[in-house]
């Protein structure tokens, strides 16, 4: 295996459907599989406590800009933002624009 990734996952929602549900699936797989992983986004009730037994972080972002600032607070500590759904997107794109691009992550974006 290679060294592990510090992987950042946003979405912006406050909900628990199929995206979010994927999104703790994944986030749970990767941090079993020995990455540093970090939610943004999803109901936190239902998504908190199964993301912290599996050892990943977690912060609320109902808003895309709560998901902007979110990203420009965390991005400096992240291989990879991987995004998901459009709003997340945006504010990703926008939390990182003002970074020097040789520090910023990856970004994928995930179109579900």
């Amino acid at each position: 295996m290679s060294a592990p990734l510090r992987v950042l996952h946003a979405i912006r929602s406050d909900g628990f459907s199929g995206v979010e549900q994927f999104v703790l699936r994944l986030a749970r797989t990767q941090s079993a599989d020995g990455h540093a992983v970090h939610v943004i986004g999803g109901d936190p009730p239902r998504m908190r406590p199964s993301l912290h037994e599996a050892g990943v972080a977690h912060t609320p972002a109902a808003r895309t800009i709560e998901v902007l600032r979110a990203v420009r607070d965390l991005a400096g500590d992240v291989d990879v933002v991987n995004t998901h759904m459009t709003a997340a997107d945006v504010g990703t794109v926008a939390a990182l624009a003002t970074r020097r691009r040789a520090r910023r992550p990856v970004v994928v974006a995930t179109c579900h």
